[in-house]
């Protein structure tokens, strides 16, 4: 998926890197390697593309020439001499669909990266535990390629919980860099439910967050049986059958409800936002879900609104800013019966969040794990 998603990212004319290279670079599942522009536009519906490959690039340019390296050109050419001369090598995401799919390609990405151990900093970036993945047969490919890439690299991952569950096999020492939010300016805290009251949830509707979500809002419409409810999912455009078919197994259990789908886009997502009066942000339990980053509850803070999230470790670190709890009826029951707690917990949430996930500061910790600056 992240191969689909990345390859229209990056419009622009590849030319070598002034004076023969000294560029950092980003083997990401692109269609075709590239140096990147100062004004190159950067976007992609992926957050994972966006947080964690387009953010430290944006960090890095204009000042540090950036390539972006297929990994089948890295297999190619694994000294990279038809593209530039590293300064830093970072191994960004990919979709475990695509490393089922290319099964062999791992192994021989991993070949590739050994020839730079030791020779300039050597990065991967996780932001997802791939040896929880349950695939059968797949299960073995997906651990270890992570297995590989935490014998040879340095691990940079968005959370502290994920950091602790990949730290025994993270031979090159592991850090965290968080997501950075992405909302530009805040918007103002409100906590003012009307009628219809207003819910959101976005996210990736897959079968990971259909199993999560739809128990949460079939607790919320058998707890409040007499309230009119509005519900609207920002998700793919594609979704819409999935949608469809979480709406009729959802209106049988409340006679008040409507529940919507927006295609997602950044501007959506923050327009659905700005529409609603709480946020939905149900998570997994398991070795999965645990390890989730902040990056969903800080954008609904950095936008005025209250989260009502279950109680995954990312959220619970900032749990004094919204309502963490595994019952998100019960949450939602509180924010309604105390909206000026709920309202002063969003301000609050928006302070502490102001530095630590800007993209000024966890652009300046990408540069430190790069070796670009001093920590």
């Amino acid at each position: 998926m992240i191969g689909s998603l990345l390859r229209a990212l990056f419009v622009t004319r590849p030319r070598p890197a002034s004076g023969g290279g000294d560029a950092v670079v980003f083997v990401s599942n692109i269609g075709r390697s590239m140096r990147v522009e100062a004004n190159t536009p950067l976007e992609s519906p992926s957050a994972s593309s966006r947080l964690r490959v387009l953010a430290p690039i944006r960090a890095l340019l204009p000042d540090v020439p950036v390539w972006v390296v297929a990994p089948e050109d890295l297999i190619r050419d694994p000294a990279l001499d038809g593209f530039c001369r590293p300064r830093a090598l970072v191994v960004t995401k990919f979709a475990t669909q695509d490393l089922l799919r290319h099964r062999d390609r791992s192994a021989r990405v991993l070949d590739a990266l050994a020839r730079w151990q030791g020779r300039v900093p050597l990065l991967a970036d996780f932001s997802d535990d791939y040896a929880a993945v349950r695939e059968g047969a797949g299960e073995a490919v997906l651990a270890d390629y992570q297995a590989g890439l935490l014998e040879q690299c340095a691990v940079t991952v968005p959370c502290e919980a994920l950091r602790a569950a990949l730290a025994p096999g993270a031979r090159h020492g592991i850090r965290v860099i968080e997501d950075p939010w992405e909302r530009a300016q805040p918007a103002p805290p409100r906590v003012a439910p009307g009628a219809p009251l207003r819910l959101c949830w976005f996210g990736v509707l897959n079968d990971a967050a259909l199993a999560v979500l739809e128990p949460a809002l079939a607790g919320i419409l058998r707890r409040f049986p007499a309230r009119a409810l509005s519900i609207e999912l920002v998700t793919a455009a594609g979704a819409g059958a999935e949608v469809d078919a979480l709406r009729a197994r959802l209106e049988p259990l409340h006679a008040q409800v409507r529940l919507a789908h927006q295609a997602w886009s950044r501007e959506a997502t923050w327009a659905a936002l700005e529409r609603c009066d709480f946020v939905l942000l149900p998570q997994a339990d398991d070795d999965w879900g645990r390890v989730k980053s902040h990056n969903r509850l800080v954008e609904t803070i950095r936008s005025g609104r209250f989260a009502l999230a279950s109680p995954i470790p990312s959220y619970v670190e900032l749990q004094a800013f919204a309502r963490v709890g595994a019952d998100l009826a019960e949450g939602l029951d509180w924010a309604l019966a105390h909206p000026q707690d709920a309202a002063a917990r969003i301000g609050a949430g928006q302070q502490a969040i102001e530095a630590r996930f800007s993209p000024a500061a966890v652009g300046a910790r990408w540069r430190v794990a790069l070796g670009l600056a001093i920590p």
